[in-house]
C-alpha cells in the first residue's frame, strides 16, 4: 500500500510540474517586492525637554505602541545621548493622498551605561536603532577612533534607557591605533556600525522562536579591507549576524561580505547606511548613500543572504 501511495504521488508531481512556467535562478532567490514613494515630512527645528531635536540617524517602529523611535547621533554634546519617541499622523486614506500629515515628539529617553550614568560627551556616536519587541531597543555606535573609543552594539531598556547587555564585537573591528594616519586595523573613523536591523519580531514569534536574529554592517570597509587605490574593485563591507536569546548570551552566528555598488562619477564619499530585514528567510533591503560634487543620492537594493559564504 505504501508503494502505491508513493507512486501515485510521484506521478502527480511529475505531471503537474510539466505545466509550471520556467523560472530563472534569480526569480527563485529574490522575492517579488516593490516600493512606492508616498511623500516626505520635514521636521521643523525644535526643542523638547531641554534637548535639541536633530541629527536623527536611525528609525525603528514599535508596533505595540504604534510609535516610531528615532536615535540622535549627537555625541552627548548638545545633550546626553538619547532617542526620541515620535507619533506619526497620516493623511486619511479616503482623500486618495497617503502621506505623513504630522510628526509629534512625545518623549525623549537618555541612554545610560552599565553603571546607570548618561554617556560622557564624545564617548559614543549613536547611529542605528532596532526595536526588540521585549521592552528594549538595540543601538549601534560607530565609536571614536581618535579617542580610542570602540564601536558597540548594545541593548537598552526602552523606558529608562538603562544598558541591558553588550554584544561582543570581534577584535578585527576594533581600531589598533588612535592616530588616524597610522591606524591599519578595524573600523574607519565615522564609518562604523550605522546599519542595524532585527528579523521581523512578529514573524519570529509566530514561528515559535524564543530567540531572534540581529544584523549589522559597517558603513564602509575596515582599514585592512580597503580596496587598492586606482582600481575598480568594489568596497567590501563586513556584515554581522547575531543570535539573541533569553537565556544564553548573544552569539555571533556568521559574517558575510557585502559589496558596495561602484562609485558614480565625481563621488566624494559612499557607504551602506541602513538595513531592513524583510522576513525570516534572509531577505533584506539595503540603502546605499553617495555624496559627490552634485550633492547626495541614494539607492535601495534587495539583498539575499541564504547562500552567502561565512567569512569569519
Amino acid at each position: 500500500m505504501l508503494w502505491v501511495v508513493v507512486i501515485v504521488f510521484l506521478s502527480s508531481l511529475t505531471t503537474t510540474c510539466g505545466f509550471l512556467p520556467a523560472i530563472t535562478a534569480e526569480q527563485r532567490t529574490f522575492i517579488n517586492l516593490s516600493l512606492d514613494f508616498l511623500g516626505e515630512y520635514q521636521l521643523p527645528q525644535t526643542q523638547f525637554n531641554n534637548t535639541v531635536v536633530g541629527g536623527l540617524s536611525g528609525l525603528a517602529y514599535d508596533r505595540e505602541r504604534d510609535r516610531f523611535l528615532a536615535v540622535s547621533d549627537d555625541r552627548s554634546r548638545l545633550a546626553p545621548a538619547r532617542f526620541y519617541t515620535l507619533k506619526l499622523t497620516f493623511n486619511p486614506t479616503d482623500t486618495g493622498n497617503i502621506g505623513i500629515e504630522n510628526v509629534e515628539v512625545e518623549d525623549v529617553t537618555f541612554l545610560k551605561d552599565k553603571n546607570g550614568e548618561t554617556f560622557v560627551r564624545g564617548t559614543l556616536d549613536p547611529e542605528g536603532i532596532a526595536w526588540s519587541g521585549k521592552d528594549s531597543v538595540f543601538i549601534s555606535s560607530e565609536g571614536a577612533t581618535n579617542q580610542g573609543i570602540a564601536p558597540f552594539i548594545r541593548q537598552f531598556d526602552i523606558a529608562t534607557g538603562q544598558q541591558l547587555q553588550n554584544l561582543k564585537i570581534p577584535q578585527r573591528y576594533l581600531p589598533n591605533d588612535t592616530d588616524l594616519e597610522t591606524v591599519s586595523n578595524g573600523i574607519q573613523d565615522n564609518l562604523g556600525f550605522e546599519a542595524l536591523t532585527l528579523e521581523p519580531i512578529g514573524l519570529a514569534a509566530a514561528s515559535g522562536q524564543e530567540s531572534f536574529r540581529l544584523f549589522s554592517a559597517t558603513e564602509y570597509s575596515l582599514h585592512q579591507d580597503q580596496p587598492e587605490a586606482e582600481t575598480e574593485q568594489a568596497a567590501g563591507i563586513r556584515w554581522l549576524h547575531y543570535l539573541i536569546g533569553d537565556v544564553t548570551a548573544p552569539m555571533l552566528v556568521s559574517e558575510h561580505l557585502y559589496l558596495l555598488d561602484q562609485d558614480p562619477p565625481n563621488t566624494i564619499a559612499q557607504g551602506l547606511t541602513e538595513l531592513l530585514a524583510v522576513d525570516t528567510a534572509g531577505h533584506f533591503l539595503s540603502l546605499e548613500r553617495t555624496y559627490g560634487l552634485f550633492g547626495f543620492s541614494a539607492k535601495l537594493y534587495q539583498v539575499v543572504t541564504g547562500g552567502a559564504t561565512d567569512t569569519t
